[in-house]
């Protein structure tokens, strides 16, 4: 639980967070916020965009060369990694089959990801994650403007929208302060109480 009385808080930002969290943890963090925080308060949150991360991978282009870094640290061959690794790296990590700390039931071959379609792939994606506290920096859950708008409206949100980078619906939230993990990839969702 949030350690504030109701309706207490003027502004929560949570920043690449909720990717590594099971649902009903979100859940309840969200609920949480709306409780603590003032009316017409927000909350804003920021998370690897998992719809734009699917339709940037479909094809071939450059996009992921950002990415290069992660895999060569681990000593992996860059030129061996596909734009379907890069995914699944941002989405589900443990299933990442080159990933040194991978569960039992990772992906073999991502060449074949995307023959399916959208949610499909999502939830395959998620489908028997958990945190692992060896490894907390995994990317156990996968989030989309739409899963967002429907938790949001559940928990009691009276507005709710997809953001800008450094455009929050709060000033304060939008100073240099805020945004600054992966921008070239990240989702932002205003929720108002």
């Amino acid at each position: 639980n949030i350690p504030f009385e109701d309706f207490t808080v003027d502004n929560i930002y949570i920043s690449h967070v909720i990717e590594h969290l099971e649902n009903k943890y979100v859940e309840n963090f969200l609920e949480e916020s709306f409780r603590v925080l003032k009316k017409g308060s927000v909350l804003r949150i920021a998370c690897p965009d998992a719809k734009f991360l699917y339709n940037v991978s479909k094809f071939s282009n450059s996009y992921w060369e950002w990415r290069k870094d992660w895999f060569e640290s681990r000593g992996l061959n860059w030129n061996k990694i596909k734009k379907e690794d890069c995914f699944i790296r941002e989405l589900s990590t443990p299933k990442l089959s080159c990933y040194e700390n991978h569960v039992t039931n990772f992906i073999k071959d991502s060449s074949s990801i995307f023959e399916d379609d959208y949610q499909t792939i999502i939830t395959f994606l998620k489908k028997d994650l958990y945190f692992r506290f060896n490894n907390p920096g995994d990317h156990i859950n996968c989030w989309d403007f739409k899963q967002l708008y429907e938790l949001g409206s559940k928990v009691g949100f009276k507005h709710i929208i997809e953001s800008k980078y450094r455009g929050s619906v709060s000033s304060i939230m939008q100073s240099q302060y805020f945004d600054q993990t992966c921008p070239n990839m990240s989702l932002y969702v205003d929720m108002v109480k």
